[in-house]
């Protein structure tokens, strides 16, 4: 996993953009928007997001997300989740 910060109104993940990662949100504030109707969710720290894209069919991310003020978020890339889904968790590996 890999530690990325972000800025307020950074876009962490884009609506419709092919899915490579998923995140946890470490510090911090980040909300999830649907094009044509808003805020859908909002998560604060050690909830996750992401992963959608990287489980159903097509791969593309079904919100936008952004930093809400300063945030901390640790990465996990499309193989690495892949491996994790595999083995069963971090722990066994």
């Amino acid at each position: 996993m890999t530690a990325v910060p972000f800025a307020d109104g950074d876009v962490i993940l884009r609506e419709g953009d092919e899915g490579d990662s998923m995140y946890s949100l470490q510090e911090g504030k980040v909300a999830a928007g649907i094009e044509g109707v808003g805020v859908v969710k909002e998560y604060s720290s050690t909830e996750y997001f992401g992963e959608v894209a990287l489980v159903r069919d097509g791969n593309q991310r079904a919100a936008t997300v952004k930093s809400v003020g300063a945030s901390s978020c640790l990465r996990l890339g499309k193989k690495p989740f892949a491996i994790v889904l595999a083995v069963g968790s971090i722990g066994d590996m």
